[in-house]
């Protein structure tokens, strides 16, 4: 199955607002996964389907890669969830929804609502902490190679930046998660 620009469009269609809420933590906007499974569903006839490739458990959160398949054309995103207030199970499920919802917008579904994502206005930028050094950004792209992922991934699946915008702080943070991951990937 080949995707042609219909598919495209049809996949690309914004959602109905009565369809978008609010994540009360961050304040960004989603669409509730069963809605993006209802689009697949209704623009593909069913012919998509996604798999689980990983499943990372961490000491404080799981990390699950999808893989998203449409045809012979597949996406792969990371979803994850902090176990601290959850068992892992729950946290498996919910990192998965993560990780589906993520592979599909790279498909365009749901991408309006990155779309009119807010910007950080210049006084939020001048009163963030200082700019991560340039030695931790090479550490997080050398970390993130070596496990095989995109820095710039980890940083948007962690931090919901561009890794060119995180602060010192968020690479600290960046920096011990990469490490945890390596720790495991070689259990």
């Amino acid at each position: 199955m080949l995707m042609n620009i219909e598919i495209i469009e049809k996949l690309e269609e914004k959602f109905p607002e009565s369809l978008v809420k609010v994540n009360n933590y961050n304040g960004l906007s989603y669409i509730q996964w069963t809605y993006i499974k209802k689009r697949l569903d209704e623009v593909l006839d069913g012919n998509w389907s996604f798999e689980v490739v990983r499943e990372l458990f961490l000491e404080d959160q799981v990390i699950v890669t999808v893989k998203l398949i449409i045809g012979d054309t597949y996406r792969m995103a990371h979803g994850h969830c902090s176990t601290e207030r959850k068992d892992k199970g729950q946290a498996v499920q919910i990192a998965t929804t993560e990780g589906f919802k993520k592979a599909a917008s790279l498909f365009g579904v749901g991408m309006h609502l990155y779309e009119n994502s807010p910007k950080p206005t210049q006084e939020s930028a001048q009163s963030s902490s200082v700019r991560a050094s340039d030695k931790q950004l090479k550490y997080i792209k050398d970390l993130s190679g070596k496990i095989g992922l995109s820095s710039n991934e980890v940083c948007q699946d962690y931090l919901k930046k561009d890794i060119d915008d995180i602060d010192l702080n968020e690479a600290n943070q960046v920096i011990k998660t990469l490490i945890s991951l390596q720790r495991e990937s070689l259990n």
